[in-house]
């Protein structure tokens, strides 16, 4: 038995199990302030190489929650990583993600003693979003906006704005015309018109039918260049949302 630190955590025990020849089991046992146990991760390693973990922390009383596959080679490097299941706050892990960000999803953020406490938060968090949908009716203006992941945590808001009431082609405007007109630079951007400037997105589906196709990007048109978006990704280490870019020629003779 062995005990090793775990941020969130006093300490860890680990179980190793005896299993077939050709696969090593550990059952590592999660404890909060060296009493209670908050959850447990399962590890098990064949000898070709690929290794699954079924991870469970329940400290916060939510969760996160998430089940993991990977494989390292002969030469110690990682590949075929996949991982599902949920964060500390209840929303799905998003495949797309470079690894470090996905695990980062696992760890605790908030001190939530039991479920009767997260169901509160959890009640709190889906009356500010139906709030939002009251001043919107209400005529308060919204603007979208984020701190968090450039890029991609926007979409959640914009999926938050539908949850919330508002259809997608409002949650659209909210982006895009509303960001404009309160900054005051509607005069050249905002919309699709004679004058402005061309930063567009061409989409591989219909966001104004289903909100969630704002993260199928297929290509990006700003300054004049166009941007392939899985191109970019890929170099990012993060999955792409559309698999093949459309194809551009010159119109010019």
């Amino acid at each position: 038995m062995n005990i090793r630190p775990l941020i969130g955590l006093v300490c860890v025990f680990v179980l190793t199990l005896s299993a077939r020849a050709a696969e090593s089991a550990r059952y590592i046992i999660l404890l909060d302030n060296g009493t209670r146990v908050a959850g447990h991760e399962i590890d098990q390693t064949r000898d070709d190489g690929l290794s699954t973990i079924h991870f469970v922390f329940k400290d916060n009383g939510r969760g996160p929650e998430s089940d993991e596959e990977y494989r390292i080679g002969a030469d110690g490097m990682l590949s075929d990583y996949k991982i599902k299941g949920h964060t500390t706050f209840g929303s799905l892990i998003s495949e797309h993600m470079p690894l470090d960000i996905q695990r980062s999803t696992r760890v605790a953020q908030m001190k939530i003693p039991d479920d009767k406490t997260a169901a509160r938060y959890r009640k709190s968090f889906d009356k500010m979003v139906e709030f939002v949908g009251r001043m919107y009716k209400a005529g308060i203006p919204l603007v979208a906006g984020t701190d968090d992941i450039p890029g991609f945590v926007l979409h959640s808001e914009l999926e938050n704005y539908v949850k919330a009431g508002l259809t997608p082609a409002q949650a659209l405007q909210i982006a895009t015309w509303n960001g404009a007109l309160y900054t005051r630079t509607l005069n050249d951007r905002g919309s699709i018109a004679p004058g402005k400037l061309a930063d567009l997105l061409i989409i591989e589906g219909d966001p104004t039918v289903n909100i969630a196709d704002i993260r199928k990007v297929n290509m990006v048109i700003t300054q004049g260049q166009w941007l392939s978006p899985t191109e970019i990704y890929q170099r990012m280490g993060v999955k792409p949302f559309v698999q093949d870019s459309v194809g551009v020629r010159s119109l010019e003779k």
